[in-house]
């Protein structure tokens, strides 16, 4: 029988070369999530850990990337908040 091992791994695997292809970050997004998922299950943790792993990360990963890019955004220095 097939395993969820091997079924997360290819999502990952495709999902980030997809990302790849078009440039964007969002599908690369899921496949980190698909990642968290298969990791889950090489440790043996049930299909329910499994889903539960998918969907804490593909829910948590982009505020967390819109977090670390305003922090990107932000002045370096005390004049440049003063002075724009």
């Amino acid at each position: 029988m097939f395993s969820m091992i091997y079924l997360w791994l290819i999502g990952a695997v495709v999902l980030a070369g997809a990302d790849i292809l078009l440039g964007t970050i969002y599908l690369l997004i899921i496949a980190a999530a698909a990642l968290a998922a298969f990791i889950f299950a090489v440790i043996g943790a049930g299909i329910l850990f499994q889903l539960l792993a998918f969907a804490v990360f593909a829910i948590a990963a982009p505020f967390a990337s819109a977090t670390l890019t305003s922090l990107d955004n932000a002045p370096n220095d005390i004049c440049e908040i003063y002075t724009g």
